[in-house]
C-alpha cells in the first residue's frame, strides 16, 4: 500500500511541476519579466527557475477607500533547481517591494495589477500579474 502511496505522490508532483508554463526567453539579470501564478523563469548563468505559486495576501488599499497603509500583495514562490542538477528547489515569500535574497539573487516584486479591487470585492489569482525584477544580492 506504500509504495502505492510514494507512485502516485511522485506522479502527482510531476504533474505539478509540469503544468507551470516556462517563459520562452531567459531573463539576464540584471532585468525584469512579467508573471502570472503558475509561471516560471529562466535565469540566465543561474542553476534555477523563478515559479510563482500563489497569492498568499492582497492587503493594498481597496479602491473606494482611503487608507493609512497602502498595504502589499504576498506571493509564495519557489526557486526551483533546473532539471539534473541535482540541487534543493528554495521556498521564498515575495512581500511587495521588499527584495527576498536566495541563492545569491536578490528577487522583488516591481508592480502588481489589477490595481486594488473595490472593497468588499476580491481578484481571482489567475488575473494577477507581478512584475518581477532580478539582480545578483549585493
Amino acid at each position: 500500500m506504500s509504495g502505492r502511496l510514494v507512485t502516485a505522490l511522485s506522479l502527482a508532483l510531476v504533474a505539478c511541476q509540469a503544468s507551470s508554463m516556462v517563459t520562452p526567453h531567459p531573463l539576464v539579470i540584471p532585468g525584469s519579466r512579467e508573471l502570472a501564478i503558475g509561471e516560471s523563469l529562466a535565469i540566465e548563468d543561474a542553476p534555477y527557475l523563478l515559479r510563482l505559486d500563489a497569492v498568499e495576501s492582497d492587503s493594498r488599499c481597496p479602491a473606494n477607500v482611503m487608507c493609512v497603509w497602502a498595504g502589499e500583495v504576498v506571493v509564495g514562490a519557489t526557486l526551483a533547481a533546473k532539471p539534473g542538477l541535482g540541487m534543493p528547489d528554495r521556498l521564498l515569500t515575495l512581500h511587495g517591494e521588499t527584495a527576498s535574497v536566495a541563492a545569491g539573487l536578490s528577487i522583488r516584486i516591481t508592480a502588481v495589477s489589477p490595481n486594488p479591487a473595490p472593497s468588499g470585492q476580491s481578484i481571482p489569482e489567475k488575473d494577477y500579474r507581478f512584475t518581477i525584477a532580478i539582480e545578483r544580492a549585493p
